[in-house]
């Protein structure tokens, strides 16, 4: 995608399709990746903590979060609100 990213810019159609084949692909990996780390690799981590564990792993996301700045989820949110807006994407439920 970086390589034709500057000639999809100015509308060449063989980059275009190019770097739309490639945003497409790299889409669905994502979306396979979420689903393993959804389906597969959480729950398995889930039943490996204890209660114990749990809280201390949910304590450090808490304090990643804090260390990221309020307001940080928003930020993003709206983010890929603007960009769903300005490529005519359908926005995703949060």
């Amino acid at each position: 995608m970086v390589d034709v990213v500057q000639d999809a810019a100015r509308g060449d159609a063989d980059a275009l399709r190019i770097f739309a084949n490639n945003a497409h692909g790299y889409t669905e990996l994502l979306r396979e990746h979420i689903q393993k780390e959804d389906k597969i690799l959480y729950p398995m981590a889930d039943q490996s903590f204890d209660k114990d564990d749990q809280a201390e792993l949910l304590a450090a996301f808490e304090r990643a979060d804090n260390q990221a700045g309020a307001g940080i989820y928003e930020r993003y949110v709206e983010l890929a609100s603007t960009l769903s807006n300005q490529y005519g994407v359908s926005e995703a439920s949060p």
